[in-house]
Parts: C-alpha cells; sequence; structure tokens
C-alpha cells in the first residue's frame, strides 16, 4: 500500500439561524498516486464493495461566459460514459440501488475547453482551485458508500499534455482523456477492491 500522510478536512455546516457547528474528518493524501491529488479516509474495508453505481457525469462551467451547446455537452458525457463502460468491461457489476456491497462514483468535470471563466467564479474551494487552469479538462472523483453517503476517497487531475497529431481536433482530446481516467479508476479498482 502507498505511504500516506493524514490530514484534517473541517467542513462548516449552517445549524439553525446564525449558527455553526465543525465537523472534523480525517483523510490521508495518497503519496505519488496516478492522479494529481487523492485523499483517502483511513481503514476502509473496499473487499465490502462489490458494484458500482455511478451518477452522471457533472460538467463544471460558468453561465454567461458563452453558452455550451447542449449537444457538445451530452457528447462530452457519451465519450466518459463509453470510456469507463468499456474500462470496466464485465470485470465490475453496475448497480441501480443502494446497497451494502455499493459503491457511488460522482464525477465532475471542469470543462474550460468550452468555457473560460475566471478563477474566482469556480464553485471550488481555495485548493481545487490550484488544479483548474484555463483551457484544459479537469476531472474531479468522489467515492461514497451507497447507504451512508460517507465519502470515502476523493482525486482530482488535471488533463494531460499529449503528442497528438497534427490539427487533430479538441473532441480527440476530450476522448483521450476520458480514455486515460477510465483506465487510471480501473486500475484503481483492481489493486483495492480486488475481485470481479
Amino acid at each position: 500500500m502507498r505511504a500516506c500522510r493524514p490530514i484534517l478536512i473541517a467542513v462548516l455546516a449552517a445549524v439553525g439561524a446564525g449558527c455553526t457547528t465543525t465537523t472534523v474528518d480525517t483523510y490521508y493524501a495518497v503519496q505519488n498516486p496516478a492522479v494529481d491529488e487523492a485523499f483517502v479516509k483511513p481503514d476502509v474495508d473496499w473487499s465490502v464493495y462489490r458494484s458500482l453505481r455511478a451518477d452522471p457525469l457533472n460538467i463544471v462551467y460558468v453561465e454567461g461566459e458563452g453558452q455550451a451547446d447542449p449537444a457538445d455537452l451530452e457528447r462530452i458525457r457519451l465519450y466518459f460514459r463509453e470510456a469507463f463502460l468499456n474500462a470496466l468491461g464485465d470485470d465490475y457489476r453496475i448497480g441501480t440501488a443502494p446497497g451494502p456491497d455499493v459503491l457511488d462514483v460522482h464525477a465532475d468535470l471542469v470543462d474550460l475547453k468550452i468555457n473560460s471563466p475566471g478563477l474566482q467564479e469556480l464553485p471550488f474551494k481555495t485548493r481545487l482551485k490550484s488544479l483548474v487552469a484555463k483551457g484544459q479538462l479537469t476531472f474531479v472523483m468522489e467515492l461514497r458508500d451507497s447507504q451512508t453517503r460517507e465519502v470515502l476517497a476523493r482525486a482530482a487531475d488535471q488533463e494531460k499534455p499529449s503528442a497528438g497529431a497534427e490539427g487533430e481536433s479538441s473532441w480527440d482530446e476530450v476522448q483521450r482523456a476520458a480514455e486515460r481516467w477510465a483506465s487510471i479508476f480501473r486500475n484503481w479498482l483492481d489493486e483495492n477492491l480486488g475481485h470481479d
């Protein structure tokens, strides 16, 4: 297992009128991950998870900075859906309902190829803003227990420059990024769940 170091993440939530409460969760920053940032909750028994349940890919862009074409957004979702399903093959079950053995997968794609908003306008905290760059895709994934909704792991990664063919379209880049992230996820599943 990779060496980890603990970090504390404090979440402030409003309780009642003008009151706040602080919840502190401990996560470990994964050292030398396959992605730019990865954090896992300690002592998670990944072996209990036998199925995956995925939310639709959320594409983050800023309204009013040039409207994204709904057909383009759906095309991006299709690329990601196909890449992840191909990477999983028949080795991992896809669930449709919560259960004690179901791991929920939520992913956000910060798509600055469609729009180029100012970083201050993105709906993320400072730590994630440092991973978002103009003209790049940033992929953020969160794994949760499907019954408790407890966040068990988070990861974020920027699109990596490629040596694509000259004149290659940005759609080819999006497809290649989707396939890369799908492959990383499949490798992580194989290492941590270790079953089909």
